[in-house]
């Protein structure tokens, strides 16, 4: 399994702004530095809020993994699965990283993308409802510290080439807009075994 080459606009380029300052700007007081929770991190990160509030939901995801899947088989005809993946991890412990400044244990966007692929090179999976499955018990089972796994894995459908009447061992073609989309959840149960809490499967831009 490899990632597809093809990128959008959005992700070949990064856009910096910047912001204008007027000469009547006053400069707002700043609350003094506070030592960070996480020694990896060290002292001196500044607090500019002076009150603190509970968050009532977080998570952290990765978004756009882009994965082309070629099964061969013994008599040379290939198949092929193209699937975009987002990923979106839930924990408990995740608060911390967005109120205390610590990201100790916290799996990467760059982790999650990699594990995807892993995931795509190991799987059997033939269909986005199983790929999606496979990749949220990978996390599951492999990170502790996650509570659930929200993983949707949208599928671009190709289609064999055929040349002359006769079906292409390894062509194919893309037939239009048309995507099948997969939202597997999976959360960890009182035992700490990964538990199926939903699957849907949908299609996106169908024109009939």
């Amino acid at each position: 399994a490899r990632p597809s080459r093809n990128k959008s606009l959005s992700e070949r380029f990064c856009h910096k702004m910047a912001t204008v300052v007027p000469d009547n700007f006053e400069e707002p007081e700043i609350a003094a530095p506070v030592a960070s929770s996480s020694p990896a991190l060290g002292p001196g990160l500044s607090k500019l809020r002076t009150t603190d509030f509970k968050l009532t939901k977080h998570s952290h995801g990765k978004s756009k993994v882009r994965v082309l899947k070629v099964r061969k088989s013994e008599n040379g005809v290939h198949e092929i699965s193209e699937w975009i993946v987002h990923t979106v991890l839930y924990s408990p412990t995740y608060e911390r990283v967005f109120t205390k400044e610590d990201n100790s244990e916290l799996v990467a966007t760059d982790t999650q993308k990699n594990t995807v692929y892993v995931v795509a090179k190991r799987s059997t999976a033939a269909t986005c409802e199983e790929f999606a499955l496979d990749v949220a018990e990978h996390f599951l089972v492999t990170y502790s510290i996650l509570s659930g796994v929200d993983v949707e894995v949208q599928e671009i459908p190709w289609r064999r080439s055929a040349t002359d009447g006769v079906p292409h061992a390894h062509g194919f073609e893309h037939p239009g807009h048309e995507r099948h989309i997969a939202l597997a959840k999976m959360i960890r149960d009182d035992a700490g075994t990964p538990t199926i809490a939903s699957v849907e499967s949908s299609i996106r831009e169908m024109t009939i």
